[in-house]
């Protein structure tokens, strides 16, 4: 038996060093750097506690998920393939005891919960979004009919804008918007018969296609591009309100 030991001993360095194993097997790194600090003259051996490094860890574990599985594929014995199941359930245990705990953390700290900002249950996303309607509703009624303007380019040529026009139309008519309509082939349409024929604007304003919908700032003399292309009035609402009323990143 104690001719046993050291063998022992040797057998388990052997296996640690062989498979690259550490904390997560029970492999102590430091098991073989404190031997060879041997004990301090006073008698008294100190123990120096060192921290695991979960990114060590991690990667261990991810090794050995693949390993076992690419064992169990190329070796599928009963053995191999028990193995490789039987820790990757281990894994996916983990994984929902983490789901577990986000979760909590969440309900319990309001200031890391994103659902409490944008509802998921039905009930409580028809209601952010009835309320949502309702400021942007109010927004364009009052701050954008104030301090902005609409530019509406196009072609009489264009199929995209003869059906956009009278969606444009109608949202300008109920927010009482001003729109200053620029044909790019000097004709105009059903829906916009006063119009600008294009003398350089859509270069200036940086027009690449057609429908294009852009709003002026009338207060600072800037033109934001709002649309390429057909869209609803609803979505039309939506963009400008974000466009005027929200900084990048405090609507998501």
């Amino acid at each position: 038996m104690i001719c046993a030991q050291p063998a022992l001993a040797d057998d388990e360095k052997y296996y640690c060093a062989e498979h690259g194993l550490g904390w997560s097997f029970y492999c102590d790194p430091m098991q073989e750097a404190e031997a060879k600090a041997g004990v301090p003259e006073s008698g008294i051996t100190r123990t120096q506690t060192v921290e695991p490094d979960p990114q060590a860890e991690l990667k261990e574990i991810q090794e050995r998920l693949e390993y076992l599985k690419v064992k169990a594929i190329m070796y599928p014995t009963a053995q191999n393939v028990a193995a490789y199941m039987s820790f990757q359930k281990e894994q996916l245990e983990r994984a929902s005891i983490f789901a577990d705990q986000f979760q909590r953390v969440s309900w319990q700290n309001v200031e890391l919960d994103y659902l409490y900002e944008r509802p998921a249950s039905t009930l409580g996303k028809r209601t952010w979004e009835a309320e949502r309607d309702a400021e942007i509703d109010h927004t364009l009624r009052n701050d954008i009919k104030e301090n902005y303007g609409l530019f509406f380019f196009f072609s009489s040529k264009c199929p995209y804008c003869h059906q956009y026009a009278p969606v444009l139309r109608r949202f300008a008519n109920k927010y009482n918007l001003t729109v200053i309509a620029v044909s790019q082939d000097g004709k105009g349409l059903p829906d916009f018969p006063d119009f600008k024929a294009d003398q350089g604007q859509s270069l200036a304003m940086g027009v690449k296609a057609v429908p294009a919908t852009l709003l002026f700032d009338k207060k600072q003399g800037k033109v934001i591009k709002v649309a390429h292309g057909f869209i609803a009035e609803d979505e039309l609402a939506e963009r400008i309100y974000l466009l005027t009323q929200k900084q990048i990143g405090h609507d998501f």
